[in-house]
């Protein structure tokens, strides 16, 4: 079977490169005249929502419009050849999208982490329930997108919490007509993309499926990152030097592989497959009613390093501990430099969404329901030969005591997370007259989260001993949540020009019901579940944790067409995660985790020229974080601790140039996006959990460019790519003495700056017929590799596809 597979590959690729060329050598003859998809500019208007509750175009002073907001259209998205969320997010304005140690694609928005923002799929919210947020962005596959709406800073109250930071919402097509596409890419190193989709309208009726297939069989770091730099690195972020080591000292196997993988990067193979349906139903002109459903599955192993060599501060015995004994010679969580090998073998989340829309003279309402669970099986080891794990059972020896505690053995297992999510979101809006509309917001959901272990192998002696080899249960939590929102949108014309103005507030409520956990205390007999401690309520009216948060929006346009000045600004409130709540497991959690408070500001201009053909904005945004909630990991002991800080300030420039025109010469339509974003972004003071005022691994600057040309001929370029500046990371200035307690100290902490990295890449395609469509692709072109030397990420890969449509 292997075999066969291989012969198949192969054939694609010699059929597709045969046909390219051929096609290319007459990529200059005119395309048929009468194809009418070559001169239609005019936007076709679906009367079907397809279950979109927010609708941008719907709005009469939407908030958007005021905040600093990109659209991405599905255009877009194609000329790139951008197959997941987080590709298609590296080409928005003051977002760094990133891999982290596990391997997951995430993103910071402005400094801040994508945990503070909201992901919606058609209005329906992907979470992590443990975690919060969206989670690993790459499982939101976005080739049969129809947009994607990004907002930064500012967002609307109906959205209420866990938007501290802004709103990603990734809306379907919906089908205008009977269609049916298919398409395949082939990369290096097995990295290939099959995907499918269909649908049509049906009288009053609608219907879309689509399908995919991601595999990757790995990829090859940079070229650059050869053995002299790799050492160079090495020597500049683990300061095994400072400890009075040398190279040759540090016998880690993790040294070994990071310096010596030259070839194809080791463990870094996945598969994911999607499906997705929609239906609808049309009952009368204005009111429609159907469902949306979900399926994702992905197998996944990630390698990656880091460095573990800085001290750390212990606030409740105000000491310092620092890397000794083994660290530099034994491999394991607690290592000098970590090797961490994670793999999934399971992974999977679908949801499934009924909707209803309607309106009503000047009412309307959508409402949405929804029930979505995600899982995901781990097994995390610290070394590449999977025996070192990285994260102990919790399932414990009776005769082993430290600490007032068992302590847990080594026993082989796999972590396993169950989340389930179900709720309603309701938006009613009435219209009481043409400059004004006024819209509310009802969310409730209803999280529970579940830890699972189980037995990897026969080696986990203790555990089948206790268990046998079915998973069991070590944690459960649950919550709920509750949002009343409204918002009041107008819009003027005075003598002065039009103003629009968007003011509304919203109530936000979070309820934790229920903890439960696996004793670890030597007081009670091991290995049983008792009680958690849930934080006592500190509410205004309702729940452990409540909020008021408003937002107000302005837009005026002195000039229509010509000339646009706006601004917003809101409060939104971050709850603590499950997380937060249960690594604080005590008394003290409901002092040292609040709730997070953000306040952000924007306001900017936009200038329009040539009928809307050029346009150059530039924003101003500040946003003021009040209890930021940050995490402390003791390097030496292995545990996490969540504090608030005082507070992390974000502000700077924002500026884009946009660039469309069609024709040119008769002969090609060209499109270029150009994009700088200055980030100055602080820590309001020093600690022991910020080590400085700076914000690690965030970059103080970033440009952004695409330019698209696309012939009479059906030829299409496009080149993109981003260049990111000024990442520091900390490190030791001095080695702190750890025997007597001392105040904390920033000054023992020094930063050296990361990587500059330059990633562009190119497609090219070419329209054959009508139907049919060849390119090839070359990612990072430059081969340059990632700001974080010891996650270096792919260098520079080419790829060739093909797809047909009816």
């Amino acid at each position: 079977m292997i075999r066969k597979k291989a012969v198949s590959v192969r054939g694609m690729i010699a059929f597709l490169f045969m046909v390219m060329t051929g096609t290319l050598l007459f990529a200059q003859t005119p395309a048929d005249p009468e194809n009418p998809e070559k001169k239609e500019k005019k936007r076709f208007t679906s009367p079907f929502q397809a279950g979109e509750i927010v609708v941008k175009e719907k709005a009469l002073a939407d908030i958007e419009s005021a905040s600093t907001t990109t659209e991405i259209t599905g255009e877009e998205i194609r000329d790139r050849g951008d197959k997941t969320l987080d590709q298609a997010l590296q080409m928005v304005p003051g977002v760094n999208v990133y891999q982290n140690t596990k391997g997951n694609m995430v993103f910071d928005m402005r400094g801040i982490q994508h945990g503070r923002m909201t992901m919606l799929v058609d209005g329906i919210p992907i979470e992590e329930v443990y975690y919060s947020g969206g989670g690993d962005v790459s499982r939101i596959p976005i080739m049969n997108a129809s947009r994607i709406v990004v907002s930064r800073g500012v967002a609307s109250a109906l959205y209420g919490t866990s938007a501290t930071a802004g709103v990603v919402n990734v809306i379907s097509k919906v089908p205008e007509k009977l269609y049916a596409e298919a398409s395949g890419e082939y990369g290096q190193f097995n990295n290939y993309t099959l995907n499918a989709a269909c649908g049509a309208p049906m009288g009053n009726a609608f219907f879309l499926v689509n399908a995919s297939r991601i595999e990757s069989g790995g990829y090859e770091v940079s070229k650059k990152l050869n053995l002299q730099r790799r050492v160079s690195w090495f020597n500049k972020l683990v300061q095994y030097w400072a400890y009075g080591k040398t190279l040759d000292g540090v016998t880690l196997d993790s040294k070994y592989n990071y310096l010596l993988d030259n070839d194809r990067w080791n463990e870094t193979e996945f598969t994911k497959y999607q499906v997705q349906g929609k239906f609808g139903y049309r009952i009368s002109e204005n009111v429609e009613t159907g469902i949306s459903t979900y399926y994702y599955q992905n197998k996944q192993r990630f390698n990656s390093f880091y460095s573990n060599t800085n001290a750390s501060y212990s606030d409740s015995s105000f000491k310092w501990s620092v890397p000794s004994g083994t660290s530099f010679t034994v491999d394991d969580r607690k290592s000098a430099f970590v090797n961490r090998d994670w793999r999934w073998p399971e992974d999977y989340n679908y949801f499934i969404a009924p909707y209803f829309s309607g309106e009503f003279g000047d009412f309307s309402l959508k409402v949405n329901a929804f029930f979505t669970q995600q899982s995901n099986t781990l097994e995390g080891y610290a070394d590449q030969n999977l025996m070192q794990m990285s994260f102990p059972s919790s399932t414990y020896n009776q005769a082993s005591i430290k600490n007032g505690t068992y302590s847990s053995y080594g026993d082989r297992v796999q972590s396993i997370f169950l989340d389930t999510l179900w709720g309603i979101r309701a938006y009613p809006s009435y219209k009481p007259a043409d400059w004004n509309k006024i819209s509310a917001g009802v969310l409730f959901k209803s999280e529970n989260h579940r830890d699972y272990e189980k037995a990897i192998d026969a080696t986990a002696t203790n555990v089948l001993s206790i268990h046998g080899s079915d998973r069991y249960i070590t944690r459960e939590l649950g919550a709920y949540y509750f949002t009343l929102a409204l918002e009041d949108e107008m819009k003027f014309k005075t003598p002065a020009g039009q103003v629009a103005v968007t003011a509304g507030v919203s109530y936000d409520m979070q309820q934790i019901t229920k903890y439960r956990k696996r004793n670890n205390y030597a007081i009670l007999p091991a290995n049983i579940m008792i009680d958690g401690w849930i934080p006592t309520a500190d509410s205004y009216i309702w729940g452990t944790r409540d909020s008021f948060n408003p937002v107000v929006g302005v837009v005026y346009d002195p000039m229509p067409d010509f000339l646009r000045f706006r601004a917003a600004f809101s409060r939104k409130t971050e709850f603590p995660s499950m997380s937060m709540y249960a690594t604080n497991d005590n008394a003290l959690a409901d002092t040292n985790v609040k709730p997070e408070i953000s306040n952000n500001l924007n306001a900017g201009f936009e200038i329009f020229f040539f009928e809307n053909s050029v346009s150059c904005r530039s924003d101003y945004f500040y946003s003021k974080y009040i209890d930021k909630i940050e995490r402390l990991y003791n390097a030496v002991s292995g545990t996490n601790t969540y504090f608030n800080i005082s507070g992390q300030t974000s502000h700077g420039i924002e500026n884009a140039v946009t660039v469309r025109f069609d024709e040119v010469a008769d002969v090609v339509d060209i499109s270029a996006t150009l994009s700088y974003v200055y980030l100055h972004v602080r820590n309001d003071h020093a600690s022991f959990i910020t080590r400085g005022k700076l914000l690690e691994k965030t970059p103080e600057n970033q440009i952004i460019a695409q330019l698209t040309m696309k012939f009479i001929s059906g030829t299409s370029l496009t080149f993109w790519g981003n260049h990111t500046m000024n990442q520091v990371q900390y490190v030791m200035r001095a080695i702190p003495q750890t025997a007597a307690a001392e105040p904390f100290n920033s000054a023992y902490y020094t930063t050296r700056k990361l990587h500059d990295p330059w990633m562009l890449s190119i497609k090219v395609s070419q329209d054959i017929w009508k139907h049919f469509s060849v390119w090839g692709m070359c990612r990072n072109i430059l081969d340059d590799y990632n700001a974080d030397p010891f996650n270096p990420g792919p260098g520079r890969t080419f790829y060739i596809g093909g797809s047909g449509k009816l």
